[in-house]
């Protein structure tokens, strides 16, 4: 590979990652993790084409009955734009966050979702204990919808009137419920909800 090159992201490169993780994870924990991060060692793993919102999802199924809760792992899922369109050290987060559900949920055989204990796993591990990715693309798209409450970024290259209009006057974050603003990175304006439901635009070119 030439230097300076930037190497692929596949499932090779990402099964090195979560082998990595679950070697981490055991020096950290200790022996009375050993089985749920060989476990993690041998769970499938895909990239995902749909994925549009959702950078890394950890799937299983979860059984109740009289006995108690049990989790069976089903696969951990990575977003085929997060690979393609992300740095390196977002995607690297992203897989060892999945990792770190597959491990608390397993391990405890319980869905611990984002829960106080799946933090504390997280910052056990060195990692970021955020409920949502803060990743942004390195790729610059034409159309930028921005939360104004929590800055989270949805990035279209194309976007239709309707739905353009429906984001500034409808729509809210799915993170906090913070309103919309529109940024055109080829106009240079920003467009946001004005007063008695019209549409608002600032330009920004200096």
């Amino acid at each position: 590979m030439k230097r300076g090159m930037k190497m692929e992201w596949n499932l090779e490169r990402i099964q090195k990652e979560v082998n990595d993780f679950a070697e981490h994870t055991r020096k950290v924990l200790g022996k009375d993790i050993y089985e749920t991060t060989k476990e993690l060692e041998k769970c499938p793993i895909a990239i995902s084409p749909r994925m549009t919102v959702a950078k890394g999802k950890f799937e299983f199924r979860i059984t109740k009955t009289k006995k108690g809760t049990t989790i069976k792992p089903l696969g951990i899922k990575i977003a085929k734009n997060l690979l393609n369109d992300y740095h390196d050290e977002d995607i690297i987060q992203t897989i060892r966050h999945e990792c770190v559900h597959f491990i608390v949920n397993v391990y405890k055989q319980d869905n611990h979702g984002h829960d106080k204990v799946f933090k504390q796993y997280c910052r056990a591990l060195g990692i970021s204990d955020a409920t949502y990715s803060t990743a942004k693309s390195k790729v610059e798209a034409r159309y930028i919808g921005k939360c104004q409450k929590c800055g989270y970024e949805y990035r279209r290259n194309k976007l239709r009137k309707s739905t353009f209009e429906n984001w500034i006057l409808n729509c809210h974050c799915h993170k906090c419920h913070g309103e919309l603003h529109i940024i055109d990175n080829k106009e240079q304006v920003e467009y946001m909800k004005g007063k008695n439901n019209t549409i608002k635009k600032i330009s920004l070119k200096k």
